[in-house]
């Protein structure tokens, strides 16, 4: 049961940040049962990556506190490269700047580094005023990328109701991932091998016709991150005892709520301000996320092979009250 919990947390985040934040709007093809698919499709990558996760942490539960962002970037390349063929290029967003945005710069820096890696952790290690700080900048992010959609399609009360839901899946998201990481299980390789394989089927039997050399590059980058991972896993047995974190009083996760707060706030401020007007908020934050995306996984690469273990991430006992 405990890694039906992280997985199914872990979705809600990724599902949440991954798509729902990123399209900011209810729009008129966001049928439930497609959200559904979408979901469950993020449901399956998800698990591989948790599954992956626990195979670099074994034998000793020691992790490379490197590893998050490239294990979010196989996320991103798997979510826009074998579900969708977006990571191949498009118009607006050409080869090979696409293999970047959005697999590095929204799904593995937000996604999952942000939303999957630190935020449960956060919620036991920091204070309040901090965590008010994180959720007031993740929600001004989130509403300041909505206005750069046309005002004319996609109206504020869209916006409202969206973000309220959205804001739901994603908190309860961090709530279930707060309890902690699961246990590694027996089928956690099988799990990994599985994913990677319907990746891989895709990507050969759907996007390949259309975009063989793209494909193979992006192939390429895939099995050299996976790779690079295996390489520099952390092999040295526990020499200290990890403590468990503090606990989760009421106060911190309601700060939380602070992100759909913000968001709203400065989206109708914005409109406010330039009530029909597109914003060039989509090539400012393309620019900073891209950046710090592409900063991170080149640096996290780099250091990977020199940076110590860190012990396992226990949660106190009945952390969350």
């Amino acid at each position: 049961m405990d890694r039906w919990r992280e997985w199914l947390g872990a979705t809600l985040v990724v599902f949440a940040i991954s798509e729902r934040t990123f399209w900011a709007y209810i729009r008129a093809d966001d049928l439930p049962h497609e959200l559904l698919i979408t979901m469950l499709a993020y449901g399956v990558i998800v698990a591989g990556a948790l599954a992956l996760r626990r195979i670099l942490a074994q034998p000793h539960g020691r992790s490379n506190p490197q590893h998050p962002i490239l294990i979010g970037a196989l996320v991103g390349w798997l979510a826009e490269g074998a579900i969708v063929n977006t990571a191949y290029g498009q118009a607006d967003n050409p080869f090979p700047l696409s293999i970047a945005w959005t697999g590095v710069a929204w799904h593995a820096l937000l996604s999952w580094v942000v939303g999957v890696e630190c935020v449960p952790k956060w919620l036991h290690q920091w204070n309040s005023f901090r965590l008010a700080i994180f959720a007031t900048t993740f929600g001004a992010g989130w509403g300041f990328w909505s206005t750069y959609y046309p005002p004319s399609v996609y109206g504020t009360e869209s916006f409202i109701r969206h973000t309220a839901l959205t804001s739901a899946l994603l908190i309860g998201g961090w709530t279930l991932l707060a309890a902690g990481p699961a246990r590694p299980g027996r089928f956690e390789r099988g799990t990994a091998i599985a994913v990677g394989l319907i990746g891989l089927a895709l990507m050969l039997g759907v996007w390949m016709p259309m975009n063989p050399f793209p494909v193979l590059v992006l192939l390429g980058i895939i099995l050299a991150t996976l790779a690079h991972l295996f390489g520099t896993r952390r092999r040295e047995p526990v020499a200290d005892v990890a403590e468990p974190v503090a606990e989760i009083g009421p106060w911190r996760f309601a700060t939380l709520a602070l992100v759909p707060i913000s968001a709203i706030a400065v989206h109708l401020g914005v409109r406010a301000a330039l009530p029909n007007v597109e914003t060039a908020a989509n090539i400012v934050l393309y620019i900073v996320l891209m950046f710090a995306g592409s900063f991170t996984f080149f640096r996290s690469w780099r250091l990977a092979a020199k940076t110590p273990a860190e012990p396992p991430y226990i949660p106190a006992p009945n952390a969350i009250q």
